[in-house]
């Protein structure tokens, strides 16, 4: 298993479910990921914080958006 797991787009109509299904398996290793930090972080605290919030940019490389 990964240490983390990131849904593109995981605030979203489809990547909610995604999120909410992984987190109840695989809690606070799940990253909703998405251009707007406030909807990530709105989602992230409904779940409990058990899926974390992550503001993507496809400018930058992934590991640096994570550190």
């Amino acid at each position: 298993m990964k240490e983390k797991i990131i849904v593109v787009g995981g605030y979203g109509q489809v990547g909610k479910v995604i999120c909410d299904e992984l987190g109840k398996i695989y809690p606070y290793k799940v990253y909703a990921a998405g251009r707007n930090f406030q909807k990530a972080e709105q989602f992230s605290i409904r779940t409990g914080r058990k899926v974390l919030p992550l503001q993507l940019d496809v400018n930058e490389p992934i590991a640096v958006a994570l550190k």
